[in-house]
Protein backbone atom coordinates (compact mmCIF):
# COMPACT_ATOMS: atom_id res chain seq x y z
CA UNK A 1 0.00 0.00 0.00
CA UNK A 2 1.34 3.43 -1.05
CA UNK A 3 2.66 5.48 2.42
CA UNK A 4 -0.13 8.64 1.55
CA UNK A 5 -2.99 6.45 1.55
CA UNK A 6 -1.80 4.56 4.52
CA UNK A 7 -1.53 7.41 6.67
CA UNK A 8 -4.69 9.15 4.76
CA UNK A 9 -6.27 5.68 7.02
CA UNK A 10 -4.68 6.70 10.01
CA UNK A 11 -7.53 7.67 12.77
CA UNK A 12 -6.68 11.53 12.71
CA UNK A 13 -6.89 11.90 17.17
CA UNK A 14 -4.18 10.24 16.67
CA UNK A 15 -1.62 12.51 15.78
CA UNK A 16 -3.28 13.99 18.81
CA UNK A 17 -2.29 11.07 21.50
CA UNK A 18 1.59 11.57 20.11
CA UNK A 19 1.97 15.42 20.08
CA UNK A 20 1.02 14.98 23.97
CA UNK A 21 3.89 14.27 25.85
CA UNK A 22 5.31 17.50 24.05
CA UNK A 23 2.40 19.93 25.25
CA UNK A 24 2.29 17.91 28.93
CA UNK A 25 6.50 18.59 29.71
CA UNK A 26 6.77 21.98 27.65
CA UNK A 27 3.30 23.87 28.39
CA UNK A 28 2.26 22.08 31.05
CA UNK A 29 5.18 21.15 33.59
CA UNK A 30 8.00 23.00 32.84
CA UNK A 31 6.04 26.47 31.78
CA UNK A 32 3.07 26.21 33.92
CA UNK A 33 3.78 23.61 36.90
CA UNK A 34 7.22 24.43 37.60
CA UNK A 35 7.08 27.84 38.59
CA UNK A 36 5.14 26.74 41.75
CA UNK A 37 6.47 23.83 42.70
CA UNK A 38 10.23 25.95 42.86
CA UNK A 39 8.74 28.44 45.06
CA UNK A 40 7.43 25.85 47.30
CA UNK A 41 11.05 25.00 47.57
CA UNK A 42 11.64 28.43 48.55
CA UNK A 43 13.47 29.67 45.28
CA UNK A 44 13.09 33.21 44.38
CA UNK A 45 11.29 34.90 41.35
CA UNK A 46 14.14 36.21 39.65
CA UNK A 47 15.95 32.61 39.86
CA UNK A 48 12.70 30.86 39.14
CA UNK A 49 12.28 33.08 35.86
CA UNK A 50 16.45 31.79 34.54
CA UNK A 51 15.69 28.70 35.18
CA UNK A 52 12.23 28.15 33.14
CA UNK A 53 13.96 29.95 30.49
CA UNK A 54 16.44 27.52 30.09
CA UNK A 55 14.81 24.72 30.48
CA UNK A 56 12.14 26.31 27.30
CA UNK A 57 14.64 27.78 24.85
CA UNK A 58 14.73 23.84 22.90
CA UNK A 59 10.68 25.27 22.58
CA UNK A 60 11.78 27.98 20.85
CA UNK A 61 14.48 26.99 18.22
CA UNK A 62 12.62 23.20 17.50
CA UNK A 63 13.60 24.08 14.01
CA UNK A 64 16.47 22.88 14.66
CA UNK A 65 15.45 19.49 15.31
CA UNK A 66 14.05 19.15 11.66
CA UNK A 67 16.86 17.97 9.92
CA UNK A 68 17.66 15.72 12.62
CA UNK A 69 13.94 14.05 12.32
CA UNK A 70 14.11 13.60 8.34
CA UNK A 71 17.27 11.25 8.37
CA UNK A 72 18.57 8.04 9.72
CA UNK A 73 15.68 6.70 11.58
CA UNK A 74 11.44 6.73 10.45
CA UNK A 75 9.95 9.77 11.65
CA UNK A 76 7.45 7.87 13.91
CA UNK A 77 10.98 5.91 15.62
CA UNK A 78 11.78 9.81 16.73
CA UNK A 79 8.54 10.26 18.34
CA UNK A 80 9.32 7.17 20.30
CA UNK A 81 12.63 8.29 20.90
CA UNK A 82 11.61 11.89 21.82
CA UNK A 83 8.57 10.91 23.95
CA UNK A 84 10.88 7.93 26.29
CA UNK A 85 13.69 9.83 26.75
CA UNK A 86 11.54 12.79 27.48
CA UNK A 87 9.40 10.76 30.38
CA UNK A 88 12.81 8.93 31.50
CA UNK A 89 14.61 12.37 31.94
CA UNK A 90 11.78 14.24 33.19
CA UNK A 91 11.33 11.73 36.72
CA UNK A 92 14.95 11.47 37.22
CA UNK A 93 15.34 15.31 37.61
CA UNK A 94 12.01 15.45 40.05
CA UNK A 95 14.07 12.31 42.09
CA UNK A 96 17.13 14.93 42.24
CA UNK A 97 17.30 16.60 45.83
CA UNK A 98 15.98 20.17 44.80
CA UNK A 99 14.23 20.93 41.60
CA UNK A 100 17.19 24.13 41.30
CA UNK A 101 19.90 21.84 41.68
CA UNK A 102 22.11 22.27 38.44
CA UNK A 103 21.63 18.05 37.77
CA UNK A 104 17.76 18.94 37.52
CA UNK A 105 18.09 21.81 35.31
CA UNK A 106 20.19 19.70 33.05
CA UNK A 107 18.21 16.96 33.15
CA UNK A 108 14.57 19.10 32.59
CA UNK A 109 16.79 20.99 29.68
CA UNK A 110 17.47 17.41 28.10
CA UNK A 111 13.73 15.95 28.47
CA UNK A 112 12.66 19.42 26.85
CA UNK A 113 15.15 18.99 24.08
CA UNK A 114 14.02 15.24 23.35
CA UNK A 115 10.02 15.82 23.44
CA UNK A 116 11.18 18.34 20.82
CA UNK A 117 11.39 15.98 18.40
CA UNK A 118 8.01 15.40 18.34
CA UNK A 119 6.50 18.28 16.63
CA UNK A 120 9.10 17.92 14.33
CA UNK A 121 8.71 14.76 13.19
CA UNK A 122 4.89 14.75 13.08
CA UNK A 123 5.27 17.48 11.11
CA UNK A 124 6.63 15.89 8.46
CA UNK A 125 4.42 12.64 9.02
CA UNK A 126 0.88 14.73 8.66
CA UNK A 127 2.90 16.39 5.29
CA UNK A 128 2.82 13.05 4.30
CA UNK A 129 -1.05 12.82 3.81
CA UNK A 130 -2.35 13.25 0.49
CA UNK A 131 -6.22 13.84 1.38
CA UNK A 132 -7.11 17.61 2.21
CA UNK A 133 -9.64 16.94 4.37
CA UNK A 134 -7.55 14.31 6.07
CA UNK A 135 -4.87 16.64 6.79
CA UNK A 136 -7.09 19.20 8.39
CA UNK A 137 -8.60 16.90 10.43
CA UNK A 138 -5.51 16.09 11.81
CA UNK A 139 -4.41 19.33 12.64
CA UNK A 140 -7.35 19.90 14.50
CA UNK A 141 -6.54 16.83 16.78
CA UNK A 142 -2.82 17.50 16.81
CA UNK A 143 -3.65 21.62 18.24
CA UNK A 144 -7.18 20.59 20.41
CA UNK A 145 -5.57 17.37 21.84
CA UNK A 146 -2.07 19.49 22.69
CA UNK A 147 -3.93 22.34 24.44
CA UNK A 148 -6.46 20.13 26.27
CA UNK A 149 -3.63 17.88 27.77
CA UNK A 150 -1.09 20.47 28.94
CA UNK A 151 -4.28 22.67 30.42
CA UNK A 152 -5.18 19.57 32.53
CA UNK A 153 -1.81 18.47 33.50
CA UNK A 154 -1.71 21.70 34.92
CA UNK A 155 -4.71 21.93 36.60
CA UNK A 156 -4.22 18.31 37.79
CA UNK A 157 -0.45 18.53 38.69
CA UNK A 158 -0.99 21.61 40.86
CA UNK A 159 -3.95 19.88 43.00
CA UNK A 160 -1.77 16.94 43.63
CA UNK A 161 0.88 18.74 44.45
CA UNK A 162 -0.71 19.29 47.67
CA UNK A 163 -0.83 15.79 48.70
CA UNK A 164 2.16 14.25 46.90
CA UNK A 165 5.67 14.67 46.99
CA UNK A 166 7.75 16.54 43.94
CA UNK A 167 9.19 12.51 43.54
CA UNK A 168 6.12 11.13 42.85
CA UNK A 169 5.24 13.99 41.04
CA UNK A 170 7.97 13.48 38.45
CA UNK A 171 7.78 9.86 38.11
CA UNK A 172 4.26 9.47 37.45
CA UNK A 173 4.00 12.30 34.38
CA UNK A 174 7.45 10.28 33.34
CA UNK A 175 5.61 7.49 32.86
CA UNK A 176 2.44 9.28 31.01
CA UNK A 177 5.41 10.83 28.64
CA UNK A 178 7.08 7.25 28.14
CA UNK A 179 4.01 5.23 28.03
CA UNK A 180 2.25 8.02 25.33
CA UNK A 181 5.13 6.95 23.20
CA UNK A 182 3.68 3.52 22.45
CA UNK A 183 0.93 4.69 19.71
CA UNK A 184 3.55 5.56 17.51
CA UNK A 185 4.06 2.03 16.52
CA UNK A 186 0.81 1.84 14.87
CA UNK A 187 1.49 4.77 12.05
CA UNK A 188 2.35 2.60 8.79
CA UNK A 189 5.41 4.49 8.10
CA UNK A 190 7.77 2.46 5.61
CA UNK A 191 11.28 1.99 6.96
CA UNK A 192 13.60 5.19 6.21
CA UNK A 193 15.35 4.48 2.86
CA UNK A 194 18.51 6.50 2.08
CA UNK A 195 18.83 8.03 -1.30
CA UNK A 196 19.88 5.39 -3.70
CA UNK A 197 22.22 7.88 -5.81
CA UNK A 198 23.96 8.56 -2.53
CA UNK A 199 24.13 11.59 -0.49
CA UNK A 200 24.99 14.14 -3.39
CA UNK A 201 22.04 13.28 -5.12
CA UNK A 202 19.86 13.42 -1.78
CA UNK A 203 20.89 16.94 -1.16
CA UNK A 204 19.85 18.28 -4.79
CA UNK A 205 16.64 16.36 -4.01
CA UNK A 206 16.00 18.18 -0.67
CA UNK A 207 17.02 21.65 -2.95
CA UNK A 208 14.23 21.17 -4.91
CA UNK A 209 11.82 20.85 -2.36
CA UNK A 210 12.26 23.65 -0.77
CA UNK A 211 12.56 25.69 -3.54
CA UNK A 212 9.17 24.32 -4.97
CA UNK A 213 7.67 24.94 -1.26
CA UNK A 214 9.57 28.38 -0.73
CA UNK A 215 11.47 29.83 -2.78
CA UNK A 216 9.06 30.78 -5.77
CA UNK A 217 6.81 33.79 -6.68
CA UNK A 218 3.41 31.92 -6.38
CA UNK A 219 4.36 30.97 -2.78
CA UNK A 220 5.00 34.59 -1.13
CA UNK A 221 1.17 35.73 -0.57
CA UNK A 222 1.02 31.92 1.23
CA UNK A 223 4.41 32.73 3.43
CA UNK A 224 2.82 36.45 4.33
CA UNK A 225 0.30 34.86 5.81
CA UNK A 226 1.60 31.83 7.95
CA UNK A 227 4.37 35.13 9.18
CA UNK A 228 1.14 37.84 9.48
CA UNK A 229 -0.14 38.34 13.14
CA UNK A 230 -3.70 37.15 12.51
CA UNK A 231 -4.74 35.09 15.63
CA UNK A 232 -1.44 35.58 17.09
CA UNK A 233 -2.52 34.80 20.38
CA UNK A 234 -0.76 37.87 22.26
CA UNK A 235 -3.31 38.77 24.81
CA UNK A 236 -4.01 35.63 25.97
CA UNK A 237 -0.56 36.11 28.38
CA UNK A 238 -1.96 39.67 28.83
CA UNK A 239 -5.62 39.29 29.72
CA UNK A 240 -5.23 38.28 33.43
CA UNK A 241 -3.07 41.21 33.84
CA UNK A 242 -6.18 43.29 32.14
CA UNK A 243 -8.54 41.87 34.47
CA UNK A 244 -8.42 44.12 37.21
CA UNK A 245 -9.26 47.04 34.78
CA UNK A 246 -12.63 45.15 34.16
CA UNK A 247 -13.18 44.58 37.81
CA UNK A 248 -12.57 41.02 37.60
CA UNK A 249 -11.47 38.79 40.31
CA UNK A 250 -8.49 36.56 41.01
CA UNK A 251 -11.17 33.35 40.80
CA UNK A 252 -13.10 34.25 38.19
CA UNK A 253 -9.53 34.82 35.99
CA UNK A 254 -8.34 31.68 37.37
CA UNK A 255 -11.19 29.93 35.70
CA UNK A 256 -11.78 31.92 32.97
CA UNK A 257 -8.33 31.83 31.76
CA UNK A 258 -7.19 28.94 33.28
CA UNK A 259 -9.39 24.99 32.76
CA UNK A 260 -12.20 26.78 31.38
CA UNK A 261 -9.64 28.41 28.58
CA UNK A 262 -8.04 25.17 28.10
CA UNK A 263 -11.40 23.52 27.20
CA UNK A 264 -12.16 26.70 24.76
CA UNK A 265 -8.97 26.91 22.93
CA UNK A 266 -9.15 22.68 22.72
CA UNK A 267 -12.80 23.19 21.41
CA UNK A 268 -12.34 25.70 18.76
CA UNK A 269 -9.58 23.72 17.73
CA UNK A 270 -11.73 20.33 17.27
CA UNK A 271 -14.19 22.06 15.51
CA UNK A 272 -11.98 23.08 12.80
CA UNK A 273 -12.27 18.72 12.27
CA UNK A 274 -16.37 19.23 11.73
CA UNK A 275 -15.71 21.89 8.74
CA UNK A 276 -16.61 21.54 5.66
CA UNK A 277 -14.07 20.25 3.23
CA UNK A 278 -15.39 22.26 0.05
CA UNK A 279 -13.95 25.52 1.47
CA UNK A 280 -9.99 25.92 1.41
CA UNK A 281 -8.16 26.07 4.61
CA UNK A 282 -6.62 29.91 3.95
CA UNK A 283 -10.27 30.86 3.55
CA UNK A 284 -11.63 29.23 7.10
CA UNK A 285 -8.37 30.62 9.03
CA UNK A 286 -8.57 34.38 7.44
CA UNK A 287 -11.87 33.94 7.97
CA UNK A 288 -11.43 33.19 12.00
CA UNK A 289 -8.95 35.42 12.43
CA UNK A 290 -11.45 38.27 11.80
CA UNK A 291 -13.86 36.71 13.79
CA UNK A 292 -11.03 36.87 16.65
CA UNK A 293 -10.36 40.60 16.09
CA UNK A 294 -14.16 40.91 16.12
CA UNK A 295 -14.27 38.66 19.70
CA UNK A 296 -12.17 41.56 20.98
CA UNK A 297 -14.73 44.62 20.40
CA UNK A 298 -16.70 43.96 23.91
CA UNK A 299 -12.88 44.87 25.54
CA UNK A 300 -12.38 47.77 23.08
CA UNK A 301 -16.17 49.33 22.73
CA UNK A 302 -17.78 47.95 25.76
CA UNK A 303 -17.90 48.98 29.15
CA UNK A 304 -15.37 48.47 31.57
CA UNK A 305 -17.46 45.98 33.91
CA UNK A 306 -16.86 42.15 34.12
CA UNK A 307 -19.34 41.98 31.32
CA UNK A 308 -17.11 43.32 28.41
CA UNK A 309 -14.29 40.59 30.22
CA UNK A 310 -16.95 37.46 30.42
CA UNK A 311 -17.96 38.18 26.11
CA UNK A 312 -14.22 38.30 24.86
CA UNK A 313 -12.52 36.49 26.92
CA UNK A 314 -14.16 33.11 26.06
CA UNK A 315 -14.65 34.13 22.34
CA UNK A 316 -11.16 34.83 22.32
CA UNK A 317 -9.91 31.79 23.35
CA UNK A 318 -12.48 29.54 21.23
CA UNK A 319 -11.12 31.59 18.04
CA UNK A 320 -7.97 31.10 18.64
CA UNK A 321 -8.25 27.69 19.53
CA UNK A 322 -9.74 27.19 15.67
CA UNK A 323 -7.11 29.53 14.29
CA UNK A 324 -4.26 27.49 15.76
CA UNK A 325 -5.71 24.24 13.91
CA UNK A 326 -6.34 26.22 10.75
CA UNK A 327 -2.82 27.82 10.82
CA UNK A 328 -1.53 24.20 11.08
CA UNK A 329 -4.00 22.76 8.16
CA UNK A 330 -2.50 25.83 5.68
CA UNK A 331 0.95 25.18 6.77
CA UNK A 332 0.74 21.83 5.38
CA UNK A 333 -1.35 22.73 2.48
CA UNK A 334 1.67 25.35 1.82
CA UNK A 335 4.38 22.45 2.34
CA UNK A 336 3.10 19.69 0.26
CA UNK A 337 4.20 16.87 0.31
CA UNK A 338 6.94 15.56 3.02
CA UNK A 339 9.61 14.16 1.04
CA UNK A 340 12.58 14.27 2.21
CA UNK A 341 12.70 17.70 3.77
CA UNK A 342 9.48 17.62 5.47
CA UNK A 343 10.41 18.08 8.77
CA UNK A 344 12.84 20.50 8.24
CA UNK A 345 10.16 22.51 6.25
CA UNK A 346 7.44 22.37 8.80
CA UNK A 347 9.74 23.58 11.11
CA UNK A 348 10.66 26.68 9.11
CA UNK A 349 7.31 27.25 8.25
CA UNK A 350 5.82 26.63 11.80
CA UNK A 351 8.68 29.25 12.86
CA UNK A 352 7.24 32.04 11.20
CA UNK A 353 3.60 31.62 12.78
CA UNK A 354 5.89 32.18 15.94
CA UNK A 355 7.28 35.40 14.94
CA UNK A 356 3.61 37.50 15.67
CA UNK A 357 3.63 36.14 19.25
CA UNK A 358 7.22 37.48 19.86
CA UNK A 359 6.38 41.30 19.05
CA UNK A 360 2.41 41.49 19.08
CA UNK A 361 2.66 41.65 23.18
CA UNK A 362 4.97 44.68 22.91
CA UNK A 363 2.58 46.48 20.40
CA UNK A 364 -0.52 45.26 22.24
CA UNK A 365 1.23 46.99 25.62
CA UNK A 366 2.24 50.27 23.27
CA UNK A 367 -1.98 50.50 23.44
CA UNK A 368 -2.37 50.26 27.03
CA UNK A 369 -0.01 53.07 27.32
CA UNK A 370 -1.16 55.72 24.70
CA UNK A 371 -5.15 54.59 24.86
CA UNK A 372 -5.30 52.57 28.54
CA UNK A 373 -7.19 49.14 28.49
CA UNK A 374 -9.23 50.19 25.70
CA UNK A 375 -6.22 50.30 23.69
CA UNK A 376 -4.94 47.36 24.24
CA UNK A 377 -7.59 45.37 22.97
CA UNK A 378 -7.70 47.82 20.04
CA UNK A 379 -4.36 47.51 19.07
CA UNK A 380 -4.83 43.54 18.96
CA UNK A 381 -7.94 43.54 16.79
CA UNK A 382 -7.07 47.03 14.26
CA UNK A 383 -3.60 44.68 13.57
CA UNK A 384 -5.32 41.47 13.62
CA UNK A 385 -8.16 42.61 11.09
CA UNK A 386 -6.11 44.74 8.78
CA UNK A 387 -3.69 42.18 8.34
CA UNK A 388 -6.35 39.23 7.89
CA UNK A 389 -8.28 41.53 5.10
CA UNK A 390 -4.84 42.88 3.44
CA UNK A 391 -3.72 38.84 3.33
CA UNK A 392 -7.30 38.37 1.79
CA UNK A 393 -6.93 40.75 -1.21
CA UNK A 394 -3.21 39.72 -1.99
CA UNK A 395 -4.31 35.59 -2.20
CA UNK A 396 -7.86 36.69 -3.90
CA UNK A 397 -5.42 38.64 -6.49
CA UNK A 398 -3.08 35.99 -6.56
CA UNK A 399 -5.50 32.97 -7.04
CA UNK A 400 -7.10 34.63 -10.00
CA UNK A 401 -3.90 34.54 -11.88
CA UNK A 402 -2.94 30.74 -11.39
CA UNK A 403 -4.06 27.26 -11.89
CA UNK A 404 -6.05 25.54 -9.14
CA UNK A 405 -2.88 23.25 -8.62
CA UNK A 406 -1.04 26.17 -7.07
CA UNK A 407 -3.89 27.12 -4.09
CA UNK A 408 -3.67 25.86 -0.86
Amino acid sequence: MPEENALDNVRPWRFGILVAPNAILINGIFSGVLSGLLRQQGVSEDRIGLEISIITLPSVIYLLWGPITDFIFRRRTWVIIGSLLGGLLTASAFLTRHLAATPAVLLMFLAAVCVQLLPAALGGLMGNISSAVARRKASGYYQATSLMSSSLITGGVLLASKHLSVASIGLSVGAVVALLALPALTIPEPAYQPHPDGLKKALVEIVHEFRATIVRWEALPYIALLAAPISSGAIMSLMPGLAPDYNVSTEQVAWINGFGGGVLVALGAYVVTLLPRSVRATRYYIAFGLLNAGSLLFLWLGPQSPISYFISAPLYLFTIGASYALFTAVLLDVMGRSGRSGSTRYGILNGLGNIPPVYMPALDGLGYKLWGPRGLSAMEAVVCAAASLGIWLWLAIAERNSTPSQHA
